[in-house]
């Protein structure tokens, strides 16, 4: 099992970290994250454990708490699981390292801990420095940083080959030089012996021995002179010969394979960390390092992979490993480590791409249906007035369940801030016959439909002193009791909705949603954008493209009634959106809520328009920004996009401090 968990506290920003390398469920751990959470602290805590491990009680480098005065002491933990060794090992030498362990040993297992205080003092448990050695031994750890490569000199290569393969000398010092002296003989002639002599002699008139116990750089060098050198050849080629690129990706895939086959040999669970392995490497490249750790995946040698590339995480995902992802983030200036919750069933694996991979490193998500709200959402002006929204994740979902539920934090069980942006007969439904409104299903996206929602709320939110259930739970009811009672007539007379009721239920469903993270528009993304606040200049904008035939034409189309929700239901169906009871144009004219007549002025102009793809969004935007925003004084500019845009406004600025409080760059 080799390194089984790492907790880490009070550790520069590390106030309670634990990494556990579960291999039962998982073959490789991966942390992701943005810059500047804390990612790099943890990999130092590793490292610097490792290389205290070698030395005795005092520091020079004082990497304890520095926010919290408070905090005295640092420490890290390695709990080590020598399950394999102690079971299945043959090796001497082994059993006397494992013997020395056993007094500390508790199922198989042994806890190493470092505290430091901020003198410097450092105190180990176990005391014994013969303990770590033995550990450090038993589970090395190779880190590999790809910025800081030096890909001309692979002598870490031979190194790990060296401590992987080989515990000690099958024979004595003695029968092992006259083996050694035979052979050489043999092929050099006499001139090997004469030069050794000399060496020898030299060598003894200056007190100079060499360490025959380092058993590592005797194989490694019984290595050298089998294979012929210790210098790397690519297809016969120098080392530099070849891009950094393609360098870092074979040094990497030999260490890994290295690794994988040697730890065996040498009855060794070492611990591999690539740290930012995609730099420098092509997407194909990404999937050829995916590959190599799949094929050399080993229950000897555990992984910890650091990465920003939604490549990597994807590649991952679809190659069939098992991946423990692990994402990284700052709260209250500590870095926090949460578990993503795997994706488990096979078929769900080959529908993750980049778009949803991407979503891990957000500082916020804005979930919305399709292309409409894309367009929206990314249109540059709109971020000059919100400029915390760019810095946001807006995915599109394209009206495919299946798609958000990948994706969806809930459902994956990390913690970042979401809003799940819906049209309203997401939530909504209208029945025709029984003139009712009654909650969508959709557990996905319909917080008035989930079961599970439900159900907790009964339990959450309840007063248990006044023995009476708080607002959410109640604002349910009224809706449910609402929505059973109330009818709203539509008929091809009157197809649009204006009364109190209605309004009212529209306005306590939304605030009923918010509380789950979904915020249903009162009617589409179109109703967002066309609206009583800015019909004026909905209809100036219209009419810069319409020759004056049509112009008498939609005067004729709009003259049939002086209700404003008329007028803005016609303009919301051109531009594809839909009638306030949440049908679109196809849907009601089945049902006989409006004429035929109507349905062929409304495609008419809508042909005009083109559908959601477009663009009519940036066409309307650009002029409104350009004749009614860059015409105004700058501190006048948000407010008066407030007063024209209510609902949309109100959503910009759920975006904007949704992702505001989760950045930290």
């Amino acid at each position: 099992m080799g390194i089984k968990q790492i907790n880490i506290r009070n550790f520069k920003s590390l106030q309670n970290v634990t990494i556990d390398f579960d291999r039962e469920n998982y073959d490789i751990q991966c942390i992701i994250g943005k810059n500047g959470t804390g990612k790099s602290n943890i990999l130092d805590a590793i490292s610097y454990f490792y290389k205290m491990s070698q030395n005795d009680f005092v520091s020079v480098e004082n990497h304890t708490d520095s926010y919290n005065k408070y905090i005295q002491s640092m420490q890290i933990e390695f709990l080590y699981d020598l399950d394999m060794q102690v079971k299945l090992n043959s090796n001497n030498y082994l059993d006397m390292m494992i013997m020395e362990l056993f007094p500390y040993l508790q199922n198989n297992k042994i806890l190493l801990r470092l505290t430091q205080y901020k003198d410097g003092k450092i105190e180990w448990y176990p005391f014994e420095k013969k303990i770590r050695k033995n550990l450090s031994k038993l589970f090395p750890i190779y880190m590999i940083d790809t910025r800081f490569i030096t890909l001309e000199d692979w002598s870490i290569i031979w190194d790990i080959v060296g401590e992987l393969s080989i515990s000690n000398l099958k024979k004595a010092d003695e029968k092992v030089n006259s083996k050694l002296d035979e052979i050489f003989d043999e092929i050099y002639g006499e001139k090997y012996s004469k030069s050794l002599n000399k060496i020898e002699t030299i060598f003894n008139n200056e007190n100079i021995s060499i360490n025959r116990n380092n058993y590592n750089e005797r194989f490694k060098n019984a290595l050298y002179t089998r294979l012929g050198g210790s210098e790397f050849l690519s297809n016969n080629n120098k080392i530099d010969y070849y891009s950094d690129g393609t360098n870092s990706l074979k040094y990497i895939k030999l260490i890994i394979q290295l690794a994988s086959l040697l730890s065996d040999t040498g009855w060794k669970n070492p611990l591999i960390i690539i740290d930012e392995p995609e730099i420098g490497l092509h997407p194909q490249y990404i999937d050829e390092l995916v590959e190599c750790l799949y094929e050399c995946n080993s229950l000897r040698v555990n992984t910890l992979l650091t990465t920003h590339s939604t490549n990597l995480i994807t590649s991952l995902i679809k190659i069939q490993l098992k991946v423990g992802l692990k994402r990284v983030f700052i709260k209250s200036n500590y870095t926090k480590l949460e578990n993503i919750k795997d994706i488990v069933e096979v078929n769900d694996k080959f529908l993750i791409s980049n778009k949803e991979t991407e979503c891990y490193f957000a500082n916020g998500i804005l979930f919305v249906e399709g292309t409409t709200e894309m367009q929206l959402f990314q249109y540059p002006r709109l971020r000059e007035l919100y400029k915390f929204i760019k810095y946001g994740k807006f995915f599109s979902c394209d009206s495919n369940d299946a798609s958000l539920r990948l994706i969806h934090p809930n459902n994956n069980k990390y913690n970042l801030p979401f809003i799940v942006l819906v049209d309203m007969d997401k939530v909504l439904n209208y029945n025709v016959k029984k003139k009712r409104f009654s909650p969508k299903p959709n557990n996905t996206t319909n917080p008035l439909y989930s079961k599970e929602i439900i159900q907790s709320q009964k339990l959450l939110y309840y007063d248990l002193k006044k023995k009476k259930k708080l607002s959410t739970h109640n604002k349910y009811n009224y809706i449910i009791k609402s929505l059973k009672k109330c009818t709203f007539e539509q008929n091809k007379d009157v197809f649009w909705l204006n009364n109190h009721v209605y309004n009212n239920l529209r306005v306590l469903t939304k605030e009923y949603c918010l509380n789950y993270n979904v915020y249903p528009v009162s009617t589409t993304i179109e109703g967002c954008i066309i609206n009583k606040d800015n019909y004026d200049v909905v209809m100036e904008w219209f009419l810069t493209f319409l020759k004056q035939t049509d112009v008498i034409r939609l005067e004729l189309l709009l003259g049939y009634s002086n209700d404003m929700s008329y007028k803005l239901t016609v303009f919301r169906l051109i531009l594809n959106g839909k009638l306030d009871n949440l049908m679109t144009l196809e849907e009601a004219h089945k049902c006989k809520l409006v004429t035929s007549e109507f349905v062929r002025e409304i495609n008419y102009f809508n042909k005009i328009v083109g559908d959601k793809t477009s663009g009519w969004i940036i066409s309307f935007l650009d002029f409104y920004f350009t004749n009614y925003i860059d015409k105004i004084k700058s501190n006048e500019k948000l407010l008066n996009f407030k007063k024209n845009f209510r609902e949309l406004a109100f959503v910009l600025q759920l975006v904007q401090d949704m992702v505001k409080s989760n950045y930290n760059e």
